[in-house]
């Protein structure tokens, strides 16, 4: 009687250990291996179907795969459309994200550095991000744009093919 209780939670524990690592294998560990970012004007369209310049969302971030060349706004520059056009070496796939920002002190949004992103459920990823000051000038002084975007796609490796449904920013302090 005792050695069939003992079986009986022997195979539970075992069964739900293998169910856990069932769960924690269902998505690969995600690293951000390189990336861009601007800062541009905010009635610029640097992301198709991104921040709506007449719009009042503060930040817009999406997954995209490897090669989304629909992707490119029609203000892009050369850097965020190639990194969108042109597909890479290794499975990959890229965040975009755009955050408006004051364009007379503008901040980038940038993963943060040695934080990898995680996952949080099967369907959601959660990106660690910064907000770094934008070193330089970005706009001359007689220049300055009553609105700005920090825009920005970064490489995340591996890719696969069922990229997860939602991305959500975990800013630093949050």
């Amino acid at each position: 009687m005792r050695r069939r209780a003992l079986l009986t939670r022997l195979g539970t524990a075992v069964g739900s250990g293998l169910l856990a690592g069932c769960v924690g294998i269902g998505r690969p560990t995600v690293r951000v291996s390189r990336g861009t970012s601007t800062i541009h004007p905010g009635d610029e369209q640097w992301i198709d179907g991104g921040l709506d310049p007449s719009g009042d969302r503060e930040t817009f971030a999406t997954l995209v795969p490897d090669r989304a060349p629909e992707w490119i706004g029609a203000d892009a520059d050369t850097g965020i459309a190639d990194t969108l056009r042109n597909a890479g070496v290794a499975e990959q796939f890229h965040l975009v994200v755009e955050h408006q920002t004051d364009p007379r002190e503008p901040r980038s949004v940038v993963p943060t550095h040695g934080d990898d992103p995680e996952w949080d459920g099967r369907d959601e990823l959660v990106v660690p991000v910064t907000h770094d000051p934008w070193g330089g000038d970005s706009f001359a002084d007689d220049e300055v744009p009553e609105s700005a975007v920090a825009t920005g796609v970064w490489t995340l490796e591996p890719g696969f093919d069922d990229l997860p449904d939602e991305v959500r920013l975990r800013f630093d302090g949050e």
